[in-house]
């Protein structure tokens, strides 16, 4: 990149001025903090924070009793207020029309998981095997007629 270049600015009343802007170029080389590198050509693609100039924040090493330890603390987890569930008696009433009634499911063990893992795995693989299989299938008959049609032609050309 030049030193230095000029660009044409166009302003309200159609004319054009002419400004020269002056490029600083960096003296050294930005860290790589992040973003992509491209392994085979070396070219690294930097995220914004790295585009845009830091400033140096200092940290000096701190060798303090307060950074040394550290206090625990327990909370406790009891509530303030208890829950649960409520019973209808004689003298309260509790509506059930919108009460979802909520059945548990079967055990799913990790064995039976494993299976069900195994078996969509094998299923995707026979489908995925038949697709390669069906392309090569076409292919080859692509290829043979395409002979049986050049052999053909051929013979044609030889009788006329």
């Amino acid at each position: 990149m030049p030193d230095m270049f000029e660009v044409e600015i166009r302003l309200a009343d159609n004319q054009i001025k002419i400004v020269t802007v002056q490029v600083e170029k960096q003296s050294r080389m930005k860290p790589y903090i992040g973003g992509f590198r491209n392994n085979k050509t070396g070219q690294a693609y930097h995220h914004a924070f790295s585009q845009t100039d830091q400033t140096a924040s200092y940290h000096p090493e701190r060798n303090e009793r307060i950074v040394q330890t550290y206090q625990y603390k327990t909370k406790s987890t009891i509530m303030m207020r208890e829950f649960g569930t409520k019973m209808e008696k004689g003298d309260l009433y509790i509506d059930r029309r919108q009460d979802k009634i909520i059945y548990p499911k079967a055990y799913f063990s990790s064995a039976m998981w494993k299976r069900q893992r195994e078996a969509t795995t094998l299923y995707i693989q026979c489908h995925v095997r038949g697709w390669f299989a069906r392309k090569l299938a076409n292919s080859l008959r692509k290829q043979r007629d395409d002979r049986e049609r050049e052999l053909l032609r051929r013979q044609e050309d030889l009788r006329a």
